[in-house]
Formats: C-alpha cells, sequence, structure tokens
C-alpha cells in the first residue's frame, strides 16, 4: 500500500486521472522530476501501479468529500475505543458500541455514495462494485494504514479484509454495524483490549502525521508563493535601477539642454537689439 508521506509534491493528483491516463501521466510526471533532478522522487511515482476500479472510485472522494472521509475515520476511531471499553466491561459500552456502529455506517454510507456517483460520471457500473467499495470503506476506517490512503487518495488497491475490523479485536460483525465480542477467555479479552489500545495510538499517529502532511503541504505552498513573489520584486528592483539610471542619464541631459536654449535665447536677444539700435 503506498505511503502518502513518500510521495513528491503532485504524485496524489494522478489518482484523480482516469484510469486509462494513468499510466501517460505517472511516466510524464517521473520524467518531470528525473528532469528537476530529483531521482528519488522519480522512482518513487514511477513505481506507483495503476489503482484498480474499486480503488480509484475511492480515490475520489478524498477531493470530492475531504470532510465526510475524516468523518469516516474518526468513526472508525470511537468504534474502535467502544469495542475497547466493551471488552473491558465497562458501564454503558453497549449503548456506546452501539451507537459508534451506526456512526461508522452512516459515514460509509456517505462515501460509498460519492464513490458511486464518481464511477457514473466515468461512464462505469456503480452497481458492479457497491458490495467492494463498502467493504474497503470499512476497513479503512479502522485500518490506520488504509485510512491514511483514503485520506490521501492514493489507494491503489482495496485493502484486504485481514486488515480490518474483526480480525483485530476478536469481535464479529451483526447486522446493522454492531459489533458482539466473541466468546473469548478472559486472557484472549486482555489481549485484545491491549491490541485495541495499540491500534488506538496507531490511529491517533496516523491521523496526526496526515494533519502534519496536510500543514507541510500549505507551508510548502505558501512558501514557493512568497518565493515567487521575492523574484518578481526582485525583478522589478533590477528593472527599477534601470529605469532610474535612464531618467538620471535623461534629467542630466535635460539640464545641459535647458542651460543651452537658455544661453541662446541670451544671444538672440543681444543679436536682435543690436538690431534694433542700429
Amino acid at each position: 500500500m503506498v505511503d502518502p508521506a513518500s510521495l513528491p509534491e503532485g504524485a496524489a493528483a494522478l489518482f484523480r486521472e482516469a484510469p486509462e491516463r494513468f499510466i501517460a501521466a505517472r511516466d510524464a510526471l517521473a520524467a518531470g522530476l528525473a528532469d528537476a533532478g530529483d531521482a528519488r522522487g522519480s522512482r518513487a511515482v514511477k513505481s506507483l501501479r495503476k489503482p484498480t476500479v474499486v480503488a480509484w472510485a475511492i480515490d475520489q472522494v478524498a477531493e470530492r468529500d475531504p470532510d465526510g472521509a475524516r468523518a469516516l475515520l474518526d468513526a472508525g476511531a470511537e468504534l474502535r475505543a467502544a469495542q475497547q471499553a466493551a471488552l473491558s466491561s465497562k458501564r454503558g459500552a453497549t449503548d456506546r458500541l452501539q451507537e459508534a456502529g451506526a456512526t461508522r455506517k452512516e459515514a460509509v454510507a456517505r462515501l460509498a455514495s460519492v464513490a458511486e456517483q464518481a464511477l457514473r460520471e466515468a461512464g462505469r457500473s456503480a452497481g458492479a462494485h457497491s458490495d467492494a467499495i463498502v467493504q474497503a470503506l470499512e476497513i479503512c476506517s479502522v485500518d490506520p494504514q488504509a485510512g491514511a490512503a483514503l485520506a490521501a487518495g492514493t489507494l491503489e488497491r482495496p485493502p484486504e479484509r485481514a486488515a480490518g475490523f474483526g480480525e483485530l479485536f476478536g469481535l464479529t460483525s451483526v447486522e446493522g454495524g454492531l459489533e458482539q465480542p466473541s466468546g473469548t477467555s478472559r486472557r484472549t479479552s486482555a489481549g485484545a483490549a491491549k491490541r485495541a489500545g495499540r491500534a488506538d495510538r496507531r490511529a491517533d499517529a496516523a491521523r496526526l502525521r496526515r494533519d502534519r502532511d496536510a500543514v507541510a503541504r500549505r507551508a510548502r505552498k505558501a512558501r514557493d508563493a512568497a518565493d515567487g513573489f521575492a523574484r518578481e520584486l526582485e525583478g522589478m528592483r533590477r528593472r527599477l535601477e534601470v529605469v532610474e539610471g535612464k531618467h538620471a542619464k535623461a534629467e542630466s541631459e535635460a539640464s545641459e539642454l535647458e542651460l543651452e536654449l537658455a544661453r541662446a535665447e541670451r544671444a538672440l536677444r543681444r543679436a536682435e537689439k543690436g538690431v534694433d539700435d542700429s
């Protein structure tokens, strides 16, 4: 699975291309990076694979509904926390788990609709891929690595179920999005709770990494803009120096000519006076 943080600027946009144009766009970007001296970035881009239809559809939600993508990841984090509470037999855990499952289900449905609309706009069948899209979104909601790729829109393949929900916590899914504990021993439950805690910390780290990367992208754009204005300002200063030099030269020449004109006028008046006196 692609780590979005490892990709150079502009690589994520490749996943917005129509699948049939992906290879050509990827190779063009890789060549451009190589020409610019970024050999590492060029290799990273060149290694990208064309997304499958399902992965491409899910990748579109990062741009079309970023708020929905964040809501899904938040819902997944809350669902993991609710599962951990249920394993620990905390008071109110069942209600929290049921509510978290329903919230996650709503978030999945929202993004599934966005992904299916992207397929229809691309002239592809949405219904044939609906189940696969829903399953992939469910996994993305609870798997930090898949969630990061979802948020960046850089999935090449749908994530595997083995990385997902039930296997992570020893729970089994039931209709309606509610997850119930399976019949495990107290030792197994404790181990599952520890795994859940580690998964929560990984999810928090992944979320903070996404936030950091988003700020880094905005900072790079702001720096590029500032550097561009600085170059423009420097160019304007150089042009101003040239104009100022030309102005000083013209001013000097104008002053000399004005003095010469004054002398010519005085000479003319003396000559005219001499004519009148004679």
